[in-house]
């Protein structure tokens, strides 16, 4: 039986999966930083690359870019809900940016801000 993802990854894996641009751990460093999990979000990563969930495209790369593997895609298609890690999302970053733009691509919107 595959363990299911605690919220944080839950939340990583969906957005890398879904926002190209934000695949680098410095973007994702930006993305997190005004959130209560701005240094932790390290260990959840590497947690996905073990459990097979994401793969790192070049180790050896100064600036790690991360993808979701077969696994990792199998598993959000499965089994990932926005509406289940709501309360985690807002908990860490009240203001709404993240749920928000969780819902854009929840509907499949191409006009999500990636900036």
């Amino acid at each position: 039986m595959t363990p299911q993802p605690t919220p944080l990854e839950w939340l990583l894996l969906r957005i890398i999966d879904a926002v190209p641009a934000w695949r680098n751990v410095y973007r994702l460093t930006r993305f997190f930083a005004k959130t209560d999990v701005c240094l932790s979000f390290y260990q959840d990563l590497a947690g996905l690359v073990e459990k097979g969930w994401l793969s790192v495209k070049d180790p050896k790369a100064q600036v790690k870019e991360y993808d979701t593997t077969i696994e990792g895609r199998r598993l959000l298609s499965e089994g990932y809900s926005t509406l289940n890690i709501k309360d985690y999302v807002t908990g860490i970053e009240p203001t709404g940016f993240i749920l928000g733009l969780l819902e854009k691509i929840d509907e499949n919107k191409s006009d999500i801000a990636v900036s």
